[in-house]
C-alpha cells in the first residue's frame, strides 16, 4: 500500500513538472518572438514634423558609437581584484569613431576596451571623452589619447593609480573620476597629472569608495556625478583666477527609491539630470533641476512620469504625470530648452517652467542617442530589429525654439549609444 502511495505521488509530482515546463516553453517563445516590450517600439510620436533647413552647417562633428559586447570574467584577476568581487567582471565595447561633416558622415576603424562592470541593471558607458576630434578613453587603468581618422591613432598613453569610471575633456585637461577622487591630466603639459579632490570619507583600498559615473561642466564649474545607490554626491570644482580647478564642496543629489540617475547637461547655474526608478513592478522617469550655488545645491523635480505596477513601456494607459516619452536616452541644453531623446517621443522639446507644453519631433524610429554641438543635433536613430542605425541631422532655431531637420545618413553598423 504504502509503495503503491508513493509511485502514486511520483507520478503526480512528474505530470506537475511536465506541464510546469511546458507552461514556461510556450511563455519563453512568445517573449522571443515579441522581443523586448519597448525597444524597438514607437509609440505616441507627436504630430510635428520638422521642416527642411537652410541655415548654414556646423563644422565636422567627431563622436563615438558605442556598442555593449559582453561581460567578461576574467581568468586571472589581480589580487586587488581577486579581494572585491565585483571587480572580477568586466564589460565590452566596442567603440566606432564616427565624423558628421556638412557632406557626409564617415567612420573609423572601430577599437574595443573594458571597463569595469558594477551595474546589475544595464552596463554603464565606459569613460571617455571627446573634444575638437580628440578622442580619450580609459581601457582599464590605462587612459589612451587617440585622433581617429589620422595614422597611427594613439598619440599619448598614460596610467592612473586608480581604475577610471569617468573622464570629461575641457581645452586639453582631461579630467578623471574614479573611486572617491578627480584626477587632472594636462594634455598641453604632456601628460602631467594632478589629485584635486579625494574623498576624506570614502576608503578605496577597502572597497568602501563609490566611483565617479560622469560630469557636468557649467560655465566656470565642474561638476562630479555619483549616480547610484543613496546617497548620491556631487563634487563641485570651480576655475579660479589663474586658470586651476579646485575643489569647493560636496552635497547631495535627489534620492529616489532604486533610482539612477541616467544622464546630465548645464545651463546657466542649473543642472539637469534624468534618472530612473523603480519599485515592485512600478517604475517610472525623472527630470531633475539642480541649482548649483557657491556652497549648496537645490534640488527640485520638473518632471515626473510614473507607471504603476502590471504597467509595460508599451503600454501607455496608466501613469502618473506627464508622458514625456522615456526612457531617455540622452540630454542637451539651450538656452531656455532641455531636449530629451526618448526612446517613444523621439525628440522632446522641454520648458522646464512649463513641461506639460513639451514638444515632440518623430525622427523615424527610437531615439537611442542625443548630441547638441553648436546649434546642429544629431540623433541616432534605430528603426527596426536587424538594420542599420541612422544619424539624424537638425539645426537649432533659437529664435522659433524649433528642430530644422538637415539630412540623415544610414551608417554601416548598428550602434547602441553615442557619446563625445
Amino acid at each position: 500500500m504504502r509503495m503503491r502511495k508513493a509511485r502514486l505521488s511520483r507520478f503526480v509530482l512528474a505530470c506537475f513538472a511536465l506541464a510546469l515546463l511546458v507552461v514556461l516553453t510556450v511563455a519563453l517563445g512568445q517573449l522571443v518572438a515579441s522581443g523586448p516590450p519597448h525597444r524597438d517600439i514607437v509609440t505616441n510620436i507627436g504630430p510635428i514634423e520638422p521642416i527642411q533647413s537652410t541655415r548654414p552647417l556646423e563644422r565636422s562633428i567627431v563622436f563615438l558609437g558605442i556598442q555593449f559586447v559582453e561581460t567578461r570574467r576574467l581568468d586571472r584577476p589581480s589580487s586587488e581584484q581577486r579581494r572585491f568581487r565585483r571587480q572580477r567582471y568586466h564589460d565590452v565595447f566596442r567603440l566606432t569613431p564616427v565624423r558628421w561633416t556638412p557632406k557626409g558622415t564617415e567612420l573609423a576603424e572601430p577599437f574595443t576596451l573594458e571597463a569595469l562592470h558594477y551595474s546589475n541593471v544595464f552596463p554603464l558607458q565606459p569613460p571617455l571623452t571627446v573634444e575638437e576630434g580628440e578622442v580619450y578613453v580609459a581601457n582599464g587603468r590605462k587612459i589612451e589619447h587617440r585622433r581617429p581618422f589620422v595614422e597611427p591613432n594613439v598619440l599619448w598613453t598614460g596610467q592612473v593609480d586608480r581604475r577610471p569610471s569617468a573622464m570629461s575633456v575641457f581645452n586639453g585637461i582631461v579630467y578623471v573620476g574614479s573611486a572617491g577622487q578627480v584626477t587632472a591630466i594636462d594634455m598641453n603639459q604632456g601628460g602631467r597629472a594632478q589629485i584635486l579632490h579625494t574623498d576624506p570619507t570614502m576608503d578605496a583600498s577597502k572597497g568602501q569608495a563609490k566611483p565617479i559615473d560622469f560630469f557636468v561642466r557649467l560655465g566656470p564649474r565642474l561638476v562630479a556625478i555619483d549616480n547610484v545607490v543613496v546617497p548620491k554626491f556631487a563634487y563641485v570644482f570651480e576655475r579660479d583666477a589663474a586658470g586651476r580647478m579646485r575643489f569647493l564642496y560636496r552635497d547631495d543629489l535627489p534620492e529616489g527609491v532604486n533610482e539612477q540617475i541616467t544622464h546630465g547637461t548645464g545651463s546657466g547655474d542649473a543642472m539637469f539630470l534624468t534618472s530612473r526608478f523603480g519599485h515592485r513592478g512600478a517604475f517610472g522617469y525623472r527630470l531633475y533641476r539642480c541649482r548649483v550655488g557657491a556652497s549648496s545645491i537645490a534640488n527640485s523635480t520638473v518632471a515626473r512620469t510614473a507607471f504603476p505596477r502590471g504597467t509595460f513601456a508599451h503600454d501607455r494607459t496608466e501613469r502618473v504625470g506627464p508622458d514625456l516619452g522615456g526612457p531617455w536616452t540622452g540630454i542637451a541644453a539651450t538656452q531656455d530648452r532641455i531636449l530629451l531623446g526618448g526612446q517613444h517621443k523621439g525628440i522632446v522639446i522641454l520648458d522646464p517652467d512649463a513641461p506639460e507644453a513639451a514638444r515632440f519631433v518623430d525622427v523615424g524610429g527610437t531615439c537611442d542617442g542625443l548630441l547638441l554641438v553648436g546649434k546642429t543635433v544629431l540623433a541616432l536613430v534605430n528603426a527596426g530589429r536587424g538594420t542599420n542605425s541612422k544619424i539624424v541631422a537638425y539645426h537649432w532655431n533659437g529664435a522659433t525654439r524649433t528642430l530644422e531637420r538637415i539630412r540623415e545618413d544610414t551608417l554601416t553598423v548598428r550602434l547602441r549609444r553615442i557619446a563625445r
